[in-house]
């Protein structure tokens, strides 16, 4: 499984665990629920910005999120 899936994956159960829908996360983080579906469904990756909000919102450290993220943006430069 390579590790945008796994981000991808983390998302949706971070989303999951609270009982949010799409709409509800992509309200409170003022983005489109095709956006946040983008990024749960390992279409696109966020940028910095959006990954902090996510920590916050989800209230989990951002290095968890951004070690993920990393590893995406190596696969993608190789």
């Amino acid at each position: 499984m390579d590790t945008l899936v796994i981000f991808s994956n983390t998302l949706k159960r971070l989303r999951g665990e609270r009982g949010l829908y799409q709409q509800d996360v992509a309200d409170d983080l003022v983005m489109t629920r095709e956006r946040l579906s983008s990024y749960e469904n390992n279409h696109s990756s966020p940028n910095q910005h959006a990954l902090a909000q996510f920590a916050k919102y989800y209230e989990v450290f951002s290095d968890y999120l951004h070690r993920s993220l990393l590893d995406i943006l190596s696969i993608m430069k190789c």
